[in-house]
């Protein structure tokens, strides 16, 4: 089973031997179209290929919201600033605080304890089994810009 990766934009040739539609989510990432795409949901192959630019203010870790996906593994570019992940895996049996919405492919748990700085350049890959928190500061709270993508395929997944 996959797990997360962590990495510079700048080696996501490494990566071509993952799912094709992350390869073409990096390949994306990589391009300047994605560096001009507004704020705002972009759908880039109708529901397969989803990109959702952010820009907002980091926030304290005691208001981390810690979630993972079943339908789509998340693609996190940060373009601009620094932030910090909450990390973990459905093996670490955090507490869910609300179960599995197939509409919104979202399950929320309790807090973790693992954390991650990402800074400008570098992408992360979450996959269904990893439990993450973004948008954390990483000691003030300070400006990002994201691009994240939810790239759909058949993970193979089936945990409640």
């Amino acid at each position: 089973m996959q797990t997360v990766i962590i990495d510079e934009l700048a080696n996501q040739h490494f990566y071509s031997h993952c799912h094709p539609a992350i390869t073409r989510a990096l390949q994306f990432l990589a391009s300047p179209a994605a560096h001009e795409l507004p704020t705002g949901k972009h759908r880039l192959d109708s529901d397969a290929l989803i990109a959702i630019v952010e820009e907002y203010q980091t926030k304290q870790p005691t208001d981390a919201v810690w979630e993972s996906h079943r339908k789509y593994v998340d693609v996190q570019y940060i373009v601009r600033g620094e932030e910090a992940f909450g990390l973990a895996r459905t093996s670490d049996n955090l507490a869910i605080r609300t179960p599995y919405s197939d509409e919104r492919d979202v399950v929320f748990y309790g807090p973790g304890t693992q954390r991650f700085v990402a800074s400008a350049g570098m992408f992360l890959v979450f996959f269904p089994q990893d439990i993450h928190a973004p948008g954390l500061a990483v000691n003030e709270p300070s400006p990002v810009r994201k691009i994240v993508m939810k790239v759909r395929g058949d993970w193979g997944f089936n945990q409640d």
